[in-house]
């Protein structure tokens, strides 16, 4: 009992020069990238004292099986595996090792077999057991446990077989309960995908068949709004169908459809009270046809358009969201102004119209503003390229002359 008492204090007083004879010795060694007590130098210097405590003290102690330390190199097969070799002789690992990265605290102990991982597996963190799993010729396979590594317990369950996610895969709130689940096919999801509240709450029931979505979609939506969302998905996994979202107390935030992954048809937006929001038309996903939105509470209309290819092209209209007068109106097309534009402007005397020509989205032509009262001309002009050229004149209500100019 002596000897295992006496040695971890001469190693923890003479770690020093321990840890630099072990740095020049293995410093002139072969620079292969190794993955057991890289630069072992370092290693000593911060986890002498662990280390050296485990392999003597902790071995009596507790019986565990004594590990000859050696370095080994990693090499990645191209397949998803990892091949496991002696450094010096290059010799296959066999049999249970414990693999330790000399700058962490993090080891695994794992049965190897022609260097492949091969049985049992368990990975640790501060001593935590984190990840427990088996694996088969160097894939992993069966169920797999992967643990918090603050209190080590159960996060997630997942099942592999020949390397690939197969079987049902979960996980877990810290107090035990599910939090989602679900379920696949040689790596492709397959079947139900589930999410929970923590009080149990469904949140979210999926379907998946080959790894596509395909049936009916519901989710729990949690934002600015809480809303329960179903659409549905067609063999090929495209949305396909009608669309919906609801607010939890039963009225349609969203109603529409789709086709072949594309909105499609007419969508609706509606306000929690049940007023309509906006319209809009779609066609093979791309908005083309009217659309119209309305002020929230008023159900006054806010604005109308007509869309083609999602740009605007046609009639352009706003309105007063008090009142519901028409305020701006213009003419697209392609997405650009292009012809008539009238503009109200409220000034603090008199309120005018202002009417401009665009075309291809550029200013250009006759600019002319009258007065709302009386319709009597305000301003006349013209423009060109988006600037105002030649001569301009303003009148007063009554038709007088007050400004005469010109523009450069």
């Amino acid at each position: 009992m002596f000897f295992f008492l006496i040695v971890p204090l001469f190693l923890a007083l003479f770690y020093k020069p321990i840890a630099y004879l072990c740095g020049r010795f293995l410093n002139n060694k072969s620079k292969r990238e190794n993955y057991f007590m890289k630069h072992i130098s370092n290693f000593l210097r911060s986890k002498s004292w662990n280390v050296f405590l485990f392999l003597y003290l902790a071995l009596p102690l507790f019986a565990q099986k004594e590990y000859k330390i050696d370095q080994v190199s990693v090499v990645n097969v191209g397949d998803g595996r990892l091949l496991f070799q002696e450094l010096k002789t290059e010799k296959a690992l066999n049999g249970e090792h414990r693999i330790i990265d000399g700058y962490h605290s993090a080891y695994v102990l794992a049965s190897f077999k022609d260097g492949f991982y091969d049985g049992g597996y368990k990975e640790y963190v501060d001593n935590i057991l984190i990840t427990e799993g088996s694996y088969k010729e160097g894939r992993k396979d069966g169920l797999f446990k992967i643990n918090s590594k603050f209190d080590g317990k159960l996060k997630e369950e997942k099942s592999y077989k020949e390397g690939k996610l197969d079987g049902t895969s979960k996980s877990y709130f810290t107090t035990g309960k599910v939090e989602s689940e679900r379920n696949f096919r040689m790596g492709k999801e397959h079947g139900k995908q589930l999410s929970y509240e923590s009080d149990g709450t469904l949140r979210k029931e999926h379907n998946y068949k080959d790894g596509k979505q395909v049936g009916k979609q519901y989710t729990f939506l949690k934002g600015t709004y809480d809303l329960y969302e179903t659409v549905y998905f067609n063999e090929e996994g495209f949305q396909d169908g009608e669309y919906s979202s609801v607010f939890t107390f039963g009225s349609p935030r969203i109603l529409g459809s789709y086709k072949n992954g594309k909105k499609n048809g007419r969508w609706t937006t509606f306000a929690e009270s049940g007023d309509t929001l906006m319209i809009e038309t779609y066609l093979d996903g791309k908005e083309d046809g009217l659309h119209v939105s309305f002020a929230n509470g008023s159900g006054v209309r806010q604005k109308e358009y007509y869309m083609k290819n999602d740009r605007k092209d046609g009639l352009y209209r706003e309105y007063n969201l008090e009142n519901g007068e028409l305020r701006y109106e213009a003419t697209y097309q392609a997405g650009r102004l292009h012809g008539k534009e009238r503009r109200l402007i409220v000034s603090n005397r008199f309120d005018y119209w202002e009417t401009s020509t665009y075309v291809n989205g550029r200013q250009n032509g006759p600019f002319e503003a009258r007065y709302v009262k009386n319709d009597q001309l305000r301003e006349c002009g013209e423009y060109k390229n988006g600037h105002r050229v030649g001569r301009w004149k303003r009148y007063t209500i009554d038709g007088k002359l007050e400004k005469e100019w010109d523009e450069n």
